[in-house]
Formats: C-alpha cells, sequence, structure tokens
C-alpha cells in the first residue's frame, strides 16, 4: 500500500524564558501513539510557541515513557526503566539523571497540567514522531493535522493505513468538538394563575431537601486488568474502550502462551490500542515466560516483564524474583455472572485518599456488558486510572509520594 506523505517535524531551540500560555492558546491538533487516536480534547492537544510544539506530558506513557510530578506541583519527571528528564517549572531548568542541564525549551505547567517539547523528550527517549496532513476528503472544513508519537520496535500500521483505520473516527471527533453548544429552550408561556386566598391553618410548603454532591475519589487509583483472551469476550471489551465515554481509560492484559500462539492479531490489537500487555503463566515457570515472550515479539513486536499468574501458583512469584521480572497479584478476581450486576464491582471501588487497588477480571461476554456502567461510575466520581507497567512499584495499599 502507498504510505501516505509524512512530514517529520523539524523544530528548532527557543529561548528558555517562554511566556506564560493559557488553555487559550491549545492548538487544535489530531493526537495518535502508535495506533492509538488519542480522543479529539483540549486536554489531547498541544499548544505551539513559534516553532517549537509542546504537549502534555501525560501523552507520553501510551508510548512507555511515564510520568510523576512533586508535591508541591514545581517539578515534573518523565522517566523510563532508568533514564529519566526532570523539569523545574520555577527555574525552567532541565535536567537529565546525571544532573546534566539540557539546553531544551522551559516546560511549563498550565491548569495542573505539564507541558514538555515533544521533538526534545521523543529524541531524548528514542521514540518517532511525524506530522501527517488529514486528506480533505476526511475533513473538509479546514486543513487539519495529527501529531503521531511511536515507539520504534513495536508492530504499527503504516501512516496511509492507519489514517483510512481512523478516518471515520476522526471526522465525528472533529464534528462533535465543533458542534454548537446546545440552547436553552424557550420556557412555554405561563397562563396566569388566579390568586387563591390563603385558607386558614394551611401548613408551609415544604422545602425541597438540597442534593447532596457526588463524591469524589481522584487520589484512589484503579489499575484494571484482564486475563483469559480466549474467553471470547476481549473483542467487545475492546470496543468499550474504543467508545468516547470511555476516553483516557487504558488497561492490561495478561496473555497466556497458548492465547499469544492462537490470537496474534488480537495481541495486536490490544498493543495497538494502548493497552499494556503481560504474560499470564499458567506453570509459574521461566521457561513459559520465555516462550510466551517469544510469541508476544512475534506478533507484535513486545517485549514485557510484567507477569501475573493464579494466586495458587506460587512459583510464578518465586521465578519474577528469580529472573528480575515483575509479578503483579491478582488481588482481586471477578468472574461476573449473568446475575452480578456492575454495582456489585463498583462496591470493591476503594474510597480511602492514597489506596491503589487492582481489578482483575476475566475477558467474558458478561463483563463486556457490565463494562461501560464500571467506567461510567468511575468517571462519574472521578477515580483516577492507571495502567501496569513495567517501571510501576508492584501494587500496594498506601500513598506513593515522589518528594
Amino acid at each position: 500500500m502507498k504510505k501516505f506523505a509524512a512530514v517529520v517535524i523539524i523544530l528548532c531551540l527557543m529561548a528558555a524564558s517562554m511566556p506564560p500560555v493559557s488553555r487559550a492558546a491549545v492548538t487544535p491538533y489530531f493526537v495518535a501513539v502508535n495506533d492509538a487516536l488519542l480522543p479529539f480534547v483540549a486536554s489531547n492537544m498541544p499548544f505551539v510557541v513559534g516553532d517549537e510544539i509542546f504537549m502534555p506530558h501525560e501523552i507520553f506513557r501510551q508510548a512507555g515513557v511515564f510520568e510523576i510530578a512533586s508535591a508541591d506541583a514545581e517539578r515534573a519527571r518523565l522517566y523510563r526503566a532508568d533514564i529519566h528528564v526532570d523539569f523545574f517549572t520555577s527555574s525552567g531548568v532541565t535536567e537529565d539523571q546525571n544532573g546534566n542541564a539540557l539546553n531544551w525549551p522551559s516546560a511549563r505547567k498550565v491548569g495542573g497540567t505539564f507541558y514538555v517539547p515533544l521533538r526534545q523528550v521523543c529524541n531524548f527517549f528514542g521514540l518517532t514522531v511525524v506530522i501527517l496532513d488529514v486528506r480533505r476528503s476526511i475533513i473538509h472544513e479546514e486543513q487539519m493535522q495529527l501529531i503521531r508519537i511511536m515507539r520504534p520496535g513495536m508492530w504499527a500500521y503504516n501512516d496511509a493505513t492507519f489514517l483510512g483505520i481512523h478516518s471515520g473516527a476522526i471526522r465525528r471527533s472533529y464534528d462533535d468538538y465543533h458542534a454548537p453548544p446546545p440552547q436553552p429552550s424557550t420556557p412555554p408561556p405561563q397562563t396566569p394563575q388566579q390568586t387563591q386566598p390563603p385558607q386558614p391553618n394551611q401548613p408551609p410548603d415544604e422545602i425541597p431537601p438540597e442534593e447532596e454532591p457526588i463524591p469524589t475519589f481522584s487520589d484512589v487509583t484503579v489499575y484494571l486488568s484482564f486475563y483469559g483472551i480466549d474467553a471470547g469476550g476481549v473483542d467487545r471489551i475492546l470496543d468499550v474502550f474504543e467508545r468516547p465515554a470511555s476516553a483516557g481509560f487504558r488497561a492490561s492484559f495478561f496473555v497466556s502462551t497458548a492465547e499469544a500462539a492462537g490470537n496474534p492479531e488480537l495481541v495486536r490489537r490490544i498493543s495497538g490500542s494502548g493497552h499494556a500487555v503481560g504474560i499470564w503463566l499458567e506453570e509459574g515457570t521461566f521457561e513459559e515466560y520465555l516462550d510466551a515472550s517469544a510469541l508476544l515479539f512475534e506478533a507484535a513486536k513486545i517485549r514485557t516483564a510484567l507477569i501475573s499468574a493464579d494466586e495458587a501458583a506460587e512459583s510464578a512469584m518465586e521465578t519474577a524474583f528469580s529472573h528480575s521480572l515483575i509479578f503483579w497479584n491478582t488481588s482481586s478476581i471477578f468472574e461476573v455472572a449473568d446475575d452480578v450486576a456492575d454495582s456489585r464491582i463498583t462496591d470493591e471501588l476503594p474510597t480511602d485518599a492514597g489506596v491503589y487497588r487492582m481489578l482483575f477480571f476475566a475477558c467474558t461476554d458478561d463483563l463486556a456488558s457490565e463494562l461501560p456502567g464500571v467506567l461510567e461510575y468511575m468517571q462519574l466520581h472521578e477515580y483516577s486510572s492507571a495502567m501496569i507497567t513495567e517501571t510501576a512499584d508492584p501494587l500496594m495499599s498506601g500513598e506513593r509520594i515522589w518528594n
């Protein structure tokens, strides 16, 4: 298939004294990471100053580069494995893991979000970035562009195929973004009412009780994790995550050796959609891990140190400790049955600030039916959703603070 012409970003360094930027400066670009098209919303868009493009630092998470901020919100870190970059917003200084100052444009914090220079971050962490022109056949009103960040070694569609696959979603999200706000409806004319004289001993009108505010739990982090992709419901589960209402949710899928061998296309879809992929050990041996790892790399160029297993497989934890793998305990496994509503799952969500909770689900059709309600509940109560990664600490109750 003929490749769609891509313009590689060539950006120039700019002075560190970049002026503060307001939300109004956000530039409407489509953004994608590997094969995952991100929601076309302001929180995913960059701002552009001169020839520099600055991205929200959370965007790089889906490319395997993770972020953390200091308690005083004056320092942000992007990291992967043993390398990192620290951005000091008060001084404008940027340093690598060895304390060397980097001649980069200064990061800025806008509305609680850190924006970092796109080209420099990609070069530092070995990512590839291109800007694609969105064809006029997709969007007729104006010339739009799409920033695509890619992690080398990951299986991905070429640019032309990627745009073709996502053309419908691009068009719909563009229309939704530019749709005029709903107009308030005009109340019907009121018919004059005859004033009734007060009646003796008439009780006063009851005052309706004030509605209680919906509680929010943004300090609670929930890891959504799945296993058993042969169970039949994983395609529907992935469809749920791709709905606009589920924007921002990413999960982790643990795949066994047999599943990786029998479902390479499904493995590619999981990875290409921006989800993490780990290995589910049934025997718990290192040889089993090596076999599954080779199959994942063959299917989707995935290399992972994440493993999990049934709680009964104690040998899997020993394998992790012996071979420097990351073992995630299946602290909560939900076998969702026909008679279990999504409220049964949401009841398991913690409410104490600073607590982490992994929810481990088997991929079934019943779960695919209940999952939209779970995600809607998490969104309503503003739970923080996170994705398991090699660089995240194994799940523990408690607060993680970087000082």
